[in-house]
Formats: structure tokens, C-alpha cells, sequence
């Protein structure tokens, strides 16, 4: 039995119990005067249940285990596997050399060094544009400045074996491609500027395009 419950039965026997010996005039005043007193009572008892609800603790909830990926164990046998035949497939190794800047844009030379080209490296607030060069037999990192943000490029090795670089950032925001391109000479460990993309022709460059519409003679 709630507390609702108790309530409307105590007080219909009061009810009862004012009713005797009143006459019929005198019954109505008092019935309505205990109606007030138990709809008061009523409104007041009714929201305790809620309200006891609301401080009730919840229950703890259980820890759910951890599922391992399935893909999760697949690398690990990876990893552990060794490798069998390295001399064939290869093997990776982590150097103890950090590079200096941002290595987006990698090329392998033909002098067997590696170009590596950063440019902002992805950094609207980076001004300072870098490039470098890597000689794997030697452990060195050698870095020089880029007139021009060479960033988010498109690179490829030419028939001479030289990386010509095809555009780079202009703007970041609203983003926008450079038009202009260059040659890395291996010799001189340099960009050296080529024509620039739609240059004769006059047409804008488009965001971050790689596509050459026009181009003269690179030699």
C-alpha cells in the first residue's frame, strides 16, 4: 500500500466521522472543506514517489571486455613473422636520424640520394619554405631554402634524371595552386626555376592543378 493510498482512506473516515449528528445544510460546507484539505494533500504526497526515484543511486553498469580486432591480430603476426629471405624482399629499419622538416614529397635520384621536399609542409603560418636533400650511405640531411612554396606538388623524374616539381601552394584559403615550376639540378644541389604553367597562354591557375595545358621546351 503507497502513500497515496493511506492518505484517501484515513481521511474518508474522517469524512465519515464529521458527518455524524451534522444535519443536511451543515454536511456540504464541511465535505467541500475536506475535499480542499485531501486534493492539497494529494498534490503534495503524489510527486514523493518520483522524487525518491530521482535520488535513488543507478546501478553500476558492468565493464563490457575488449574484443581485439580481427585485423589487429593479422599485423601482430605480422610483426613478429621475421623476415625470411631480406636480402630479396627487403627489410624496413627505423634510423636513429630524425628528418628536419616535413617530408612530403619524396624522390630517389639517380646519384642514389633522395630529394625531400617540404615546402610550408602543410602550415598556412609557415613562411619559411624547405627542401633537403638525404644521402642513405652517409646518414646526412642536407636542407636549403625554396624561393616558393613547393608544398602539396606534383613531381616526376625527368628523361635526364632530373625531379622536376609541377606547381605547389599559392594560397591556402581560399586554396589556390602556383603556377610555376622547377628542375632540381643534381650537380649544384638546386631548384632552378622552368616556364611556368599557362604562363603564354594567360589563364589563371587552377587550385592545386598538376595538369600541363601549356609548356615550352624544358631544355
Amino acid at each position: 500500500m503507497n502513500i497515496l493510498s493511506l492518505v484517501c482512506k484515513r481521511f474518508r473516515a474522517l469524512l465519515l466521522i464529521g458527518n455524524q449528528g451534522l444535519s443536511t445544510e451543515s454536511k456540504t460546507p464541511v465535505r467541500r472543506g475536506m475535499a480542499f484539505v485531501l486534493l492539497a494533500v494529494m498534490l503534495c504526497a503524489a510527486p514523493r514517489p518520483f522524487a525518491d526515484a530521482q535520488q535513488r543511486p543507478a546501478p553500476p553498469q558492468q565493464e563490457k571486455p575488449f574484443i581485439e580486432p580481427a585485423e589487429m591480430r593479422h599485423k601482430a603476426a605480422r610483426r613478429a613473422a621475421p623476415e625470411i629471405h631480406p636480402d630479396q624482399t627487403g627489410q624496413w629499419e627505423t634510423l636513429p636520424v630524425l628528418m628536419p622538416i616535413n617530408p612530403v614529397h619524396v624522390a630517389l635520384m639517380r646519384n642514389r640520394k633522395v630529394l625531400v621536399i617540404a615546402g610550408s609542409g602543410n602550415d598556412p603560418n609557415n613562411k619559411n619554405f624547405q627542401a633537403g636533400v638525404w644521402d642513405p650511405q652517409l646518414q646526412t640531411i642536407n636542407t636549403f631554402p625554396l624561393r616558393w612554396d613547393m608544398f602539396c606538388n606534383g613531381m616526376v623524374i625527368l628523361p635526364d634524371g632530373r625531379p622536376f616539381v609541377l606547381g605547389g601552394t599559392l594560397k591556402y584559403d581560399d586554396f589556390l595552386g602556383e603556377p610555376r615550376t622547377s628542375a632540381f639540378d643534381l650537380p649544384s644541389g638546386q631548384f632552378v626555376d622552368m616556364p611556368a604553367i599557362m604562363a603564354a597562354a594567360g589563364i589563371p591557375p587552377e587550385p592545386y592543378s598538376v595538369m600541363v595545358r601549356y609548356l615550352p621546351s624544358l631544355d
